[in-house]
C-alpha cells in the first residue's frame, strides 16, 4: 500500500522505516534503512523492510507492523530503460489500476503467499468459486 500510495503521488523515497509494536502492548521497536536511491516499488520497500525486521529482536508476537517511506522527491514520469524494468513497471502499473478499481489486494504478488504448509495454494476460478484451498504439488 505505501508503494501505491507513493506511485499515485509521484514520490520516491530513499528512506524506509519499519515500525513494530508486540504483544505485550509495551515494546516498541522501529528502525530505518536509507537506501542508496529512490524507491517506490512495492517489491523493493518489501525486500528493504524484510531486511530490517531481520535486524529486530523479536521474541514474542507482532500486535502491530508498520511501514513508511521518507525523504522524498517528485519524480517525473519516464520508462525504465531495460526491458525487465520496463516489463516490472508495465506489470506494477497495471495491478495498481485493478486495486484502484476493485479494491485494495485484489491482484498481489505470489511471493507473498505463505506456503510453509505442503503443497500450493490455488485460488478457485470464477465459474467454481470456493475460495483460496491448498493442493498437493508434485
Amino acid at each position: 500500500m505505501v508503494g501505491r500510495r507513493a506511485r499515485r503521488y509521484g514520490v520516491s523515497g530513499r528512506t524506509v522505516h519499519l515500525q513494530l509494536r508486540l504483544a505485550d502492548f509495551d515494546t516498541n521497536l522501529g528502525r530505518q534503512k536509507t537506501l542508496p536511491g529512490p524507491v517506490n516499488q512495492s517489491e523493493d520497500l518489501y525486500r528493504t523492510a524484510l531486511d530490517i525486521l531481520a535486524t529486530l529482536p523479536v521474541d514474542q508476537p507482532i500486535r502491530l507492523l508498520g511501514i513508511c517511506l521518507s525523504n522524498l522527491q517528485h519524480q517525473a514520469q519516464q520508462l525504465p530503460l531495460f526491458d525487465n524494468e520496463r516489463r516490472q513497471w508495465r506489470m506494477t502499473t497495471a495491478m495498481d489500476l485493478v486495486n484502484d478499481r476493485f479494491g485494495d489486494f485484489t491482484l498481489n504478488f505470489a511471493s507473498l503467499i505463505d506456503n510453509r504448509e505442503k503443497g500450493s495454494h490455488v485460488i478457485s476460478p470464477a465459474w467454481r468459486p470456493e475460495g483460496v484451498r491448498c493442493v498437493e504439488v508434485r
